[in-house]
């Protein structure tokens, strides 16, 4: 009952996300046990649900996909003694896909007063550009002292 129940809300929070996204009236069921048949189903067609595409010459990706792989790449920037992800030590970032390969990435500060921001956020930039689908990328850096020179220097 309990699985039952959690598999319900969690179809009726995905319906709620993808029919706001796509426009559409949602359509939950009444019925807790039919739900759960469906969470399955949307898991299964979850490929073809995402209908927000970015088109490119003879290539195609989802808008969560090109996110999902400059986050990726971002991870492997390690801290060299500890090995553990250098970018998300000092700062939470947070990508945005625009579309048309254009990438909106905003990077919080955790010590406004660290050395070390700019040349992360640089880094942070060529990483993303490398990614496949990305042609541009804007940054901004937020709770740094240095946060309107930093920007200014990476989008001109």
């Amino acid at each position: 009952m309990f699985l039952t129940r959690k598999c319900f809300h969690l179809y009726r929070d995905l319906t709620r996300y993808l029919a706001s996204s796509l426009n559409v009236p949602a359509m939950i069921p009444a019925d807790e046990s039919a739900s759960a048949l469906l969470w399955v189903k949307t898991l299964i067609n979850w490929p073809s649900l995402t209908h927000n595409l970015i088109s490119g010459p003879g290539q195609f990706y989802t808008m969560q996909d090109v996110e999902e792989r400059v986050l990726l790449e971002l991870k492997k920037l390690k801290e060299p003694v500890s090995g553990a992800p250098l970018l998300f030590l000092e700062a939470s970032i947070d990508v945005r896909n625009l579309g048309e390969g254009v990438i909106h990435m905003v990077i919080v500060s955790r010590n406004p007063y660290s050395a070390s921001m700019v040349s992360l956020a640089e880094a942070a930039k060529s990483i993303a550009l490398k990614c496949e689908g990305v042609k541009r990328v804007l940054v901004e850096v937020r709770n740094h002292v240095m946060a309107d020179y930093i920007n200014m220097r990476l989008n001109l």
